[in-house]
């Protein structure tokens, strides 16, 4: 494609950006939509993932319109890290996704540290310090209750914390239902 652009997005958690970037480098269009954070409680912060959708499509729309002489020759993803989207059996999303700033796991990541003898000690064993934003199985006590019926604990196998916003947007670009990220990949190779 002699005109064409490579086109990156960026779902972040104020917003999704659409950048269209010559092969030299150059940027010759870029749009972001704005995204709602939900705070129904202090220290919660959640997304609908549809919002997601929504506003990637309106941002490469608007991407696109500035330079509607060029084509894409590539699509580059990237998202807010660690946000928890909860899917039921059918791969349907049945509450807002939890995202990396979501705090309501405070005590129980305190917890976690203390027990494993200090954030020293937990590193040395995980690699990782307890955070709240993707420390999802202290989560789920608080999430499960609030499910609607239909959503027992039995589904809880389906939450996927590897499922965030930019495979969201992904499953939805590949034009695909499948929630599994091997599947989808292997899709759009």
């Amino acid at each position: 494609m002699a005109d064409s652009v490579y086109l990156g997005l960026d779902i972040g958690t104020s917003g999704v950006k659409a950048i269209l970037v010559a092969a030299n480098g150059e940027v010759v269009a870029t749009t972001t939509t704005p995204l709602t954070l939900s705070t129904p409680r202090p220290g919660w912060a959640e997304q609908h993932p549809g919002d997601w959708w929504s506003a990637t499509v309106q941002s490469i729309r608007g991407a696109l319109a500035q330079r509607p002489d060029l084509g894409v020759a590539a699509v580059g993803i990237s998202g807010q890290m660690h946000s928890s989207v909860f899917l039921d059996r059918a791969g349907q999303v049945v509450r807002p996704a939890l995202l990396w700033c979501d705090g309501r796991t405070t005590d129980e990541c305190a917890e976690i540290t203390r027990r494993a003898g200090g954030e020293g000690r937990l590193r040395d064993w995980v690699r990782n310090p307890a955070l709240e934003g993707f420390t999802l199985l202290a989560r789920t006590e608080g999430i499960i209750p609030a499910l609607e019926p239909a959503h027992a604990i039995a589904d809880l196998t389906h939450i996927r914390d590897d499922y965030g916003a930019e495979l969201d947007v992904l499953v939805c670009l590949s034009g695909r239902g499948d929630k599994d990220l091997e599947t989808v990949m292997a899709a759009m190779r």
